[in-house]
């Protein structure tokens, strides 16, 4: 097991390129003894050409589409503050707005109250208006020959 584990960290090192040349005829004694170390390096060979094969030179346009994207999400995070401004100030705003409705609300229910006392005192008048009104003794209307209408109250 500890000369398997020797023998796939050489296999490691030499894929990394970090195998010194010395040690190479190593290497490969000890995959000619063992067929899974083989097996293991045979894979990661594979995998090295197909990651050889598969890479693209990288576009020039490339760098200056990443660049705009992060200036992008630059003005974008500017517009998440002016965003979370307007909240902040819209909050305070109706904040305001229904602080101004409770003391409108109270002051209207004050006014609504004089009214009303108002009210009571109008009709206790109009009441009294009409008794005396009512007290008054009746009037004693007398006609005469030249169409003159005298009016005298009988007291």
């Amino acid at each position: 097991m500890n000369n398997e584990s020797k023998t796939i960290e050489l296999i490691n090192s030499y894929f990394d390129g970090d195998l010194e040349k010395n040690k190479e005829p190593i290497l490969f004694s000890l995959l000619s003894d063992n067929q899974k170390a083989r097996d293991y390096f045979k894979q990661l060979s594979v995998l090295r050409n197909e990651i050889n094969n598969s890479q693209e030179e990288f576009p020039s346009e490339l760098e200056e589409r990443i660049f705009r994207t992060i200036q992008k999400k630059k003005s974008s995070s500017e517009y998440i503050r002016k965003f979370n401004f307007i909240n902040t100030l819209s909050y305070a705003i109706t904040f305001l707005l229904i602080i101004l409705n409770i003391y409108l609300f109270i002051k209207t229910s004050t006014y609504q109250e004089k009214v009303e006392s108002l009210s009571r005192e109008i009709r206790i008048q109009a009441n009294t208006i009409e008794m005396i009104y009512n007290s008054l003794p009746a009037v004693e209307i007398k006609s005469a020959i030249e169409n003159n209408i005298t009016i005298k109250p009988t007291l």
